[in-house]
């Protein structure tokens, strides 16, 4: 455990900045300082140098004992502000603390060399009656290269004894939450730079310079070299501190980071400083923090869940003791995140009624290929899956192809998120009869809105494009959302032809409105093929090396297949080399819907012929209203009979009824200007009284909006 914040840390800090800034600053820069200003005097007596020497040692000696009263005051100062509600001010002022060392170190010198040569021209004065100003031009280029090695030292110095105390007490995983100015990290190592530059070429055109008639600098070379060999130490100081600065933070980040994956949160980044590393380690601690909630929301989850989701959840934690099994091999990282994605890919469901009429699979080739214990696996961003939904008494087929933004592990990250809320979503339906009462359109809503708000938390980090949606069983109406995913495919008569190629949703996690979403909806026929396919199949560079531009190339490609997933692939790698991510979903419809054609077009008729009717009685409403339940249970793709359903529905007071039906077709078709008015109808009767307790805001949304 950290130790709390004490009132006389600062003697103890005071200690330290002093030791080290003035054993830096005095075993070497103050005799280079007075060294150079020897060799550049006009005339080489004793009584000169000594005069030199002593008023240099004098007014460092002041300057020092002034520096040292200033850091007494200010750390004093600091730590004055010792009650648990400051602590972030005390944090605050310490990372500010380097700029400040590196500040009075600057004015130190400024005054210092000044203050030396006034005493030292007052004093030869007093001497020997003589003042020459050569000896004092000297100063300047003294001040240009002393002062940035000296500014250099002092900051990370003091930044360094400043890290250290942060790892001994509670300071450490302190974050200053308000914004504050800081010297980005381009800025300092270009400033630590110029100042190992810019000494020896000021010495060498300064020694240059005095060396003219006008002065008496003799063997230049000779006092360059002493003077570097002296600045010696500085100059491997500042570097090294340098490269200590930038190995300690990625240090401190990289243990951080195999702490989350040993799904240990509670080891946060420090903010040691203020510059980007700081601003880093705030945002990285954020991003942990969300992952902690994610991850215990699901062990939530999980331990709630019926025998099945036992059984996914044994899955998973098999998967996780191969992970920690492997976790000490470095190269072994992609294969844990494949055994991560297994239990999220599902290509066959135990349902005979599902599968005695609909035929599916799926091909995924990633672009990624790597080996383990010799074994090709591929990691990628392109996801497949199938399952089970059941829905108003009714089983769907549910699909869903996606692709994640990024290549090989990002990617493969953004699918295992989106695997996870799949699932969720389809233990629900399992277990929760509040679910299957939904239609299957509110139903693919809803699972679009739970994917997008999760994937808006990444913050523009993580995108994913996809198509899902579940075809009925025993009518084949097929119900999809495209969320910016390339557009299906339907193979009818042998002829290949895309389904709704403009209307797509925006991708998963880009901002989006409510009233914004709809359904695709079509109406499946035996020997139909339905195929989703990722951009992958498009991204091929052409044998001339140009990258592919022709949207209709697959088109092009099933017409020349045997519909078969492996002939389909097989073609595309004739076309061109594949420059992505590959995935291809097939589902083919075995059987002829169950609905009875002729028997329903009479009951058709036998509705529409009651609708005529000049004397409409509630009797009559009542049997058309059950006759329109029961058709549109056959053919619920009828948006016509639907549409009636709803307003009949409505006139007998089914406002349930009424409201999910007109939903399901501005979900459908949400610019119809006729459902629109039954909406508006509906809205207007009922929004201060039976809506309140219902799905009003979705009609109100596009009312209004």
């Amino acid at each position: 455990m950290k130790n709390q914040v004490k009132k006389d840390d600062y003697k103890l800090l005071f200690k330290r900045f002093t030791l080290k800034h003035e054993f830096f600053t005095h075993i070497v820069p103050v005799p280079a300082a007075i060294y150079y200003s020897i060799i550049t005097l006009q005339k080489f007596d004793s009584i000169t140098i000594y005069t030199l020497i002593i008023s240099g040692i004098t007014s460092a000696t002041i300057l020092l004992i002034l520096g040292t009263i200033v850091r007494y005051y200010y750390l004093k100062k600091i730590f004055s502000y010792l009650i648990p509600t400051e602590n972030y001010q005390i944090k605050k002022e310490l990372l500010f603390l380097p700029y400040f060392e590196a500040i009075l170190i600057m004015i130190r010198w400024v005054i210092g060399v000044i203050q030396a040569h006034v005493f030292f021209a007052l004093a030869l004065k007093y001497f020997t009656n003589e003042f020459d100003w050569r000896n004092h031009i000297t100063s300047i280029p003294l001040i240009l290269f002393i002062i940035p090695i000296e500014m250099a030292g002092h900051f990370l110095i003091t930044e360094n004894e400043i890290r250290k105390y942060f790892q001994t007490n509670i300071l450490k995983t302190l974050t200053i939450t308000e914004k504050h100015k800081h010297i980005n990290i381009f800025l300092q190592i270009l400033f630590f730079i110029f100042s190992l530059v810019n000494m020896p070429i000021i010495l060498f055109l300064s020694m240059n310079y005095f060396s003219t008639e006008n002065f008496h600098l003799k063997n230049i070379t000779l006092h360059m070299i002493t003077i570097t060999l002296i600045l010696l130490y500085p100059l491997l100081h500042i570097s090294y501190y340098i490269a200590k600065k930038i190995r300690i933070n990625i240090q401190q980040i990289k243990k951080s980071l195999e702490e989350v994956s040993k799904s240990n949160f509670d080891e946060k980044l420090g903010m040691l400083s203020y510059d980007e590393f700081g601003e880093l380690a705030i945002y990285i601690n954020k991003i942990i923090d969300k992952l902690k909630e994610m991850y215990y929301s699901l062990v939530y989850l999980n331990k709630n869940l019926e025998k099945k989701v036992e059984e996914r959840t044994r899955e998973l934690q098999e998967s996780l003791q191969k992970i920690q099994e492997l976790k000490t091999q470095q190269d072994a990282d992609y294969f844990l995140t494949t055994l991560l994605l297994k239990p999220f890919v599902n290509s066959y469901i135990e349902n005979d009624k599902i599968n005695q009429v609909l035929e599916y699979n799926f091909f995924i080739k990633q672009k990624k290929e790597f080996f383990f214990k010799k074994n090709s696996i591929e990691i990628g961003g392109d996801y497949c899956s199938f399952d089970e939904v059941q829905l108003k008494n009714k089983t769907y087929l549910f699909f869903i192809n996606a692709d994640a933004m990024g290549k090989s592990i990002q990617g493969a990250g953004g699918i295992l998120v989106l695997g996870s809320m799949i699932q969720s979503a389809l233990q629900r339906n399992k277990f929760f009869k509040e679910d299957q009462m939904l239609s299957p359109e509110h139903w693919l809503r809803e699972l679009f809105i739970q994917m997008h708000k999760t994937l808006e938390t990444f913050q523009g980090t993580m995108f994913i494009t996809a198509v899902f949606g579940l075809i009925d069983v025993e009518s084949m109406s097929l119900y999809y959302m495209n969320a910016d995913h390339p557009p299906p495919v339907l193979v009818r008569n042998k002829e290949a032809f895309f389904l709704n190629p403009q209307n797509n949703l925006s991708k998963l996690g880009l901002m989006i409105e409510k009233k914004s979403l709809f359904i695709h909806t079509y109406q499946l026929q035996q020997d139909d093929i339905f195929f989703i396919g990722s951009d992958g199949k498009d991204d091929i560079e052409l044998p001339n090396g140009n990258m592919n531009e022709n949207e209709f190339l697959f088109l092009d490609i099933l017409n020349q297949s045997n519909y078969t997933l492996n002939d389909i692939y097989k073609l595309i790698q004739l076309n061109g080399k594949i420059k992505d991510d590959l995935s291809l979903l097939r589902i083919r419809v075995l059987e002829k819907p169950s609905i009875e054609g002729q028997k329903l077009m009479n009951q058709k008729k036998e509705i529409l012929n009651l609708m005529t009717k000049n004397h409409l009685n509630k009797e009559i409403y009542e049997k058309i209203f059950q006759e329109l339940k029961y058709y549109i249970d056959l053919i619920p793709l009828d948006n016509k009979m639907l549409s009636l359903y709803a307003q009949i529905a409505f006139k007998l007071k089914h406002f349930s009824e009424a409201i999910e039906a007109i939903e399901r077709l501005l979900m459908r078709e949400p610019q119809n200007s006729s459902f629109l008015l039954i909406a508006s109808k509906f809205y207007n009767k009922l929004k201060n009284n039976y809506l309140d307790n219902h799905l009003s805001h979705y009609i109100s949304s596009v009312v209004n909006g």
